[in-house]
C-alpha cells in the first residue's frame, strides 16, 4: 500500500479570483487606513488627470498605488493571523505587528514622495501659467 498523499483538489481560476476579491472587500470594509489609501489614491488619479501625465508617469502612479494596497493588505493579513494565534499581548508578537506597520509606512512614504516628484511641477506649472 503505498503511503504516498493524494494530490488535493485545486480550486478554479474562477474561484481563486472570487477568493481574491472576496479579500480586497474584507480589506476595504475592515480597514480605515485602506480606505484612506485609497481615497488618497483616487486624489492622485484626478491630479494626473489634470496635469495631463504621459504613460509612464501613470505606471509609476499605478506601481505605487498597487505596492501601497498590498502592502496594507499584508500588513492586514499579518496582524490578523497573529491576533488569532496570540489573542494576549506578547512582546514579540507586539514587533511583528509593528513591523509590518512599519512596512506600509515605508512603502506609501516612497509611493508619496514618487507621485510628490511627478505632480507637483506640473501643478505649480499649471497653477503659475
Amino acid at each position: 500500500m503505498s503511503t504516498t498523499p493524494k494530490p488535493t483538489k485545486k480550486g478554479t481560476l474562477v474561484s481563486s479570483f472570487r477568493h481574491a476579491f472576496r479579500g480586497c472587500l474584507v480589506l476595504l470594509g475592515g480597514e480605515r487606513n485602506a480606505r484612506i489609501q485609497l481615497i488618497l489614491i483616487a486624489v492622485a488619479v484626478i491630479l494626473g488627470l489634470w496635469v495631463n501625465l504621459n504613460a509612464t508617469q501613470w505606471g509609476i502612479v499605478a506601481i505605487c498605488s498597487a505596492a501601497v494596497i498590498a502592502a496594507e493588505a499584508f500588513n492586514t493579513a499579518i496582524e490578523n493571523l497573529c491576533n488569532h494565534l496570540h489573542p494576549e499581548n506578547h512582546p514579540a508578537i507586539k514587533n511583528v505587528k509593528d513591523l509590518s506597520a512599519a512596512a506600509v509606512l515605508l512603502i506609501s512614504a516612497g509611493a508619496f514622495v514618487s507621485v510628490c516628484f511627478l505632480l507637483v511641477p506640473r501643478i505649480f506649472f499649471l497653477v503659475s501659467h
